[in-house]
């Protein structure tokens, strides 16, 4: 009745002048900055987030009531239509697939209208405002401009399944997308490009490769686009996320903090706590499954077997990351990467907990997880108190959760060196501490002659903070002697630059982020490093041609090594030399025929002096007490 007036060229002449004025005049009124978006005209956060749930569910009704006009004004039906929740946010939806029969118009077409009826709409909303800047529904039209806004952004956003993705798919008439150009960026781009690297031909390298990306298909040109606009697409979206947030939503959710009077105050920052992270992994997650892929690809082709590669890979990450945040305005990004390494490493943590249960490593992961989670308790209480995660350097709670950190770390060093193997060196260890305390007296005595206030407790801390990451350095700087050529030896190495790195924010007055990614790269390194750990098999021929007797004594010599190699790759040289040590000693005390050696060049040596009219069986108790002697020398040393 009167629908068809909707799609006619004069309203259509009016939809597009609305869009686009409507555009202008928002950005006007959101850089104003005289309208709240979650406290309403009478002061209650609690009815302002009301009319913002009520507004939600009126834009997300016109959209999915502009799919289903446009799908009868081309003569098909809507065959169902209703409620529905998606990626945990509640909604409406309409079956459109009787458009499907159509042509490529019309389905672009269906398409389209559900992002279009709210940049007309919003635009009328914006329009008003700017019209009428007294009116008393101004703010309730400014929220509704800013949440249909909102939906358009999403909607169009080609990575998730909505319409814009649906409208570059009939587009191109290319079913499956997304899926097609999430294989091909795995697997299909990554050989071509091996393939173009191989190729014997010009003496110019530069005509090959345009040569052979010259024989791109239609589809391979497609899906590697499509990958790289979507990674423009997220980082635009993040950046513009992050610039809003500074710009208005920062505000308002300090307001929140600040204002609760009730328990359904509290409920609501709660709310408005989980709508947010909602929403943000909602965003990230088709790019987060790309990055998981690729990253399981490159380790299937051992591109993460050199530990020291990937420790680079991953600290340039950081450093990248780090540089990011800072270049970015304001200190949200910058939070909201501390917070998320710090979180990590808390996983991190408890999961070297696991992995290692038992071994001297275990309390060395505590201390670290008990650092990231007093940083955390830091940033909360920042939170709390101004409204944005940033240090709260002077307050008194947030010094001591600091200085917990700083202690946590020392702790973790500590322990680390006490189980290194270094009691012949002991006088040594001492000397390495000494003179890690000493320079960071030095540079404490340093801060002090700078310092223009009246000594108190805030400027003790300040002098601490710069003294504990000092010792703690001194003390792993023998470890990392002792790991040097162990798969965990990367992680120690990050641990000392979170070291260096608290040093210089201390003196410097830098930020405390680039540390907590260190420490998430700490854990990570300290994780991977049991994956790195190999039973080296190079040298070792298998003959076909041996007794019994032969393979019995082969089979156990290999064993043997292999278990002592294992170790010295986990725990270092020193250690592997105490549990051969050990175990000879227990050996020549039992009176049994075997040693276990380390010899030159950390190469592991068995010695069978066993008889040889000894029976396979009497071997065979012989061999397998041994092995149990040697595995409960190393779960003594390193835990289960």
């Amino acid at each position: 009745w009167g629908g068809f007036l909707l799609f006619s060229w004069p309203l259509q002449i009016l939809y597009i002048a609305l869009s686009i004025i409507g555009v202008y005049c928002f950005v006007a009124s959101l850089s104003s900055g005289g309208y709240s978006l979650v406290a309403a005209w009478s002061g209650s956060y609690l009815l302002g987030a009301a009319i913002l749930v009520a507004l939600l569910f009126l834009s997300i009704l016109i959209h999915e009531l502009a799919h289903a006009l446009t799908v009868k004004h081309y003569g098909r039906e809507v065959r169902e239509a209703g409620p529905m929740i998606y990626f945990g946010f509640p909604g409406f939806f309409v079956d459109t697939t009787d458009i499907w029969m159509e042509g490529k118009r019309a389905r672009l077409a269906v398409s389209w209208s559900g992002p279009y009826s709210g940049l007309v709409l919003a635009g009328m909303a914006s329009i008003a405002i700017t019209i009428w800047p007294g009116a008393v529904l101004n703010g309730i039209l400014f929220r509704f401009a800013f949440l249909t806004y909102l939906l358009v952004f999403l909607n169009l956003n080609p990575l998730l399944k909505l319409d814009g993705y649906y409208l570059l798919m009939d587009w191109l008439e290319i079913p499956m997308l997304r899926e097609k150009s999430l294989a091909f960026l795995r697997t299909g781009l990554p050989a071509k490009l091996r393939q173009l690297g191989r190729q014997p031909g010009d003496k110019m390298p530069a005509r090959r490769w345009l040569r052979g990306l010259g024989g791109f298909s239609r589809e391979e040109w497609i899906f590697t686009l499509f990958g790289l606009l979507s990674a423009l697409w997220t980082l635009y979206a993040v950046y513009l996320g992050i610039s809003f947030w500074q710009s208005r939503l920062a505000a308002a959710a300090g307001d929140l903090f600040v204002a609760q009077e009730s328990a359904l105050d509290y409920l609501l920052t709660v709310l408005v706590i989980l709508v947010s992270a909602a929403f943000l992994l909602l965003m990230v997650s088709y790019p987060l499954r790309l990055l998981v892929g690729i990253l399981r690809g490159a380790a299937q082709r051992g591109v993460f077997a050199n530990a020291w590669l990937l420790a680079v890979l991953m600290l340039a990450l950081a450093a990248l990351l780090a540089l990011v945040s800072f270049l970015l305005p304001g200190t949200v990004a910058g939070a909201a990467l501390g917070f998320a390494a710090l979180l990590a490493s808390l996983f991190l943590a408890g999961r070297n907990a696991v992995s290692y249960a038992g071994s001297r490593f275990v309390p060395v992961s505590a201390m670290l997880g008990l650092a990231a989670l007093a940083w955390l308790a830091d940033g909360f209480l920042s939170l709390l108190r101004e409204g944005a995660f940033s240090p709260s350097a002077g307050w008194v709670v947030a010094d001591s959760l600091h200085l917990l950190a700083l202690l946590a770390l020392c702790a973790a060093a500590c322990t680390l060196l006490v189980g290194a193997g270094f009691r012949p060196l002991w006088t040594g260890v001492w000397v390495f501490a000494a003179l890690g305390l000493i320079a960071g007296a030095g540079l404490a005595a340093y801060q002090w002659a700078n310092l223009s206030h009246p000594v108190n407790l805030g400027r003790l801390a300040l002098l601490a903070q710069v003294l504990l990451p000092a010792l703690g350095l001194g003390l792993l700087a023998p470890s990392l002697l002792a790991f040097l050529r162990t798969a965990s030896s990367p992680a120690w190495a990050a641990l000392a630059l979170v070291f260096g790195w608290l040093v210089s924010a201390a003196l410097l007055d830098l930020s405390r982020v680039p540390a907590y990614l260190l420490l998430a790269c700490t854990l990570a390194l300290h994780s991977l490093a049991l994956s790195q750990v190999r039973f080296r098999s190079e040298g070792r021929t298998v003959a076909i041609d041996l007794d019994d007797m032969r393979r019995l004594q082969r089979a156990f010599t290999w064993t043997m090594e292999g278990v002592l190699g294992q170790v010295r790759e986990i725990a270092g040289e020193r250690q592997a030399r105490q549990v051969a040590e050990a175990f000879t000693r227990y050996a020549r005390a039992s009176q049994w025929p075997v040693e276990l050696a380390l010899g030159e060049g950390a190469l592991e040596h068995v010695t069978d002096a066993t008889p040889v009219l000894t029976g396979l069986v009497e071997r065979g108790e012989t061999y397998a007490a041994a092995l149990n002697l040697l595995l409960d020398l190393v779960t003594h040393a390193l835990g289960t």
